[in-house]
């Protein structure tokens, strides 16, 4: 009597099972254990609820099996994700291939990790998901030498070979040997080789930590303008984040503002209360550079097209740093500015720019004495873009071009037509 219940009791779950929730759901009803307390579940049915035999099968089918089917889905998998579909991504990566080489290399003399790092998010920063299979965000079974990790969800093999391809291509030769193992045994992965540098070439101890902390804590503006400033921040930012210690971006946005110059104290005011307000709370560290850079133009009265996309550039983050401007920048930054050693003895700065050197002798750069002359043009020819011992016009021809063509030089017309050809395509490159 009691096989024949629980046949039947198999027999309308597998029935139940095949009409109400597909495949799935047959596949648990072909389990047997349990069957008692299905059969206990049925009968407890059929007697406080005065239902019929099939009736309370039914029931505590539906029962088992929505129970089932809920301890299934709460249950965590351990087999792999369904990889993506696979796209042709070297299409993809040809043009960063095609300009790698152009690209800060990360060296071990130099110690430019994170200015490398930086340089490389922003070259890959059009592909989706690459920088996540860089960082090891999305990885592969076994990544990190751990046994117990899966693929994750939005892992994609080939994504992460290609761009181990264009991460190759941006080392230089004493980093490359550090990558040597992985090269004879085929590895590939990007996640796999920046892991790799990452360990090796970034400092991550204790002491690291704190000096990256007080610095970004600590950190003044001084004389320098506000592009330094915010480029030396996110240096610094993405140093902390790879120390698994990023900094919120609310205090991003607290570390600028207390760094700046007080002949920014009426800015830094208005920023305060603008973070007090809805639309504030949520602005982050580009939007006060923008407004910044903003600020800076209105003190300086500078208002030209090159000002203006340092604005767009800057405050949208896609312009990373020089090599060895947030270097240069900490080491300068947490003291009173001094002149250079070079500048005391009358040198320059190399940092300047072009050389200008205090005049010497008597008179003055109009005059033609001394050297210290501002760049207003060839003394010979009166024209913009050369200096007087580079102009091609001999001083007879100059004077005559000056004198309206009158001279005794028949070539001087020509040479000024060629010489301000010269000016204008300079001025265009």
């Amino acid at each position: 009597m009691v096989d024949t219940a629980a046949d039947g009791l198999l027999s309308g779950l597998d029935s139940f099972a095949q009409v109400s929730l597909g495949p799935s759901a047959v596949n648990l009803a072909q389990d047997t254990d349990g069957v008692a307390e299905l059969e206990t579940l049925a009968l407890f049915l059929e007697r406080s609820q005065g239902l019929t035999r099939s009736e309370a099968v039914d029931k505590a089918a539906q029962m088992y099996i929505a129970g089932k089917v809920k301890s299934e889905v709460a249950t965590p998998h351990l087999a792999p994700s369904t990889v993506p579909k696979a796209k042709d991504w070297d299409a993809v990566f040809s043009t960063h291939k095609k300009i790698a080489g152009n690209q800060v290399k990360l060296s071990k003399v130099q110690s430019n990790f994170v200015v490398w790092l930086m340089g490389f998010r922003s070259l890959i920063d059009n592909v989706p998901l690459a920088q996540d299979h860089l960082e090891g965000v999305e990885h592969d079974v076994g990544f990190a030498e751990d046994p117990f990790a899966v693929r994750t969800a939005r892992y994609c093999f080939e994504l992460d070979k290609e761009l181990g391809r264009v991460l190759l291509q941006t080392l230089e030769q004493d980093v490359s040997n550090i990558l040597l193992p992985h090269h004879n045994s085929g590895e590939r992965r990007s996640s796999v080789l920046f892991r790799t540098l990452r360990k090796e070439l970034l400092r991550d101890d204790p002491a690291s930590q704190d000096r990256v902390t007080n610095m970004v804590q600590n950190l003044k503006q001084n004389t320098h303008d506000v592009t330094t400033l915010a480029d030396t921040f996110r240096y610094w930012f993405t140093y902390s984040s790879l120390l698994d210690n990023p900094i919120k971006p609310s205090d991003q946005v607290r570390y600028l503002l207390n760094s700046l110059h007080p002949r920014y104290n009426n800015y830094k005011s208005s920023a305060v209360f603008h973070r007090s307000t809805t639309e504030g709370k949520v602005a982050g560290f580009d939007y006060f550079v923008r407004q910044l850079l903003l600020e800076e133009a209105n003190q300086s009265g500078i208002s030209n097209n090159e000002h203006a996309f340092a604005v767009a550039l800057q405050a949208s983050s896609t312009v990373p740093p020089s090599a060895f401007a947030a270097q240069a920048y900490a080491s300068t930054s947490s003291r009173p500015h001094q002149p250079s050693h070079s500048q005391a003895r009358g040198g320059r700065d190399s940092s300047l720019g072009p050389r200008f050197t205090k005049a010497r002798g008597r008179g003055s750069a109009t005059k033609g004495r001394g050297g210290g002359r501002s760049f207003d043009g060839c003394r010979r020819c009166g024209q913009k873009g050369h200096w007087a011992p580079d102009c091609e016009l001999s001083w007879s021809d100059a004077n005559a071009m000056k004198r309206g063509g009158r001279g005794n030089s028949s070539i001087a017309a020509l040479a000024a037509q060629e010489q301000q050809a010269l000016v204008v395509a300079h001025r265009q490159h």
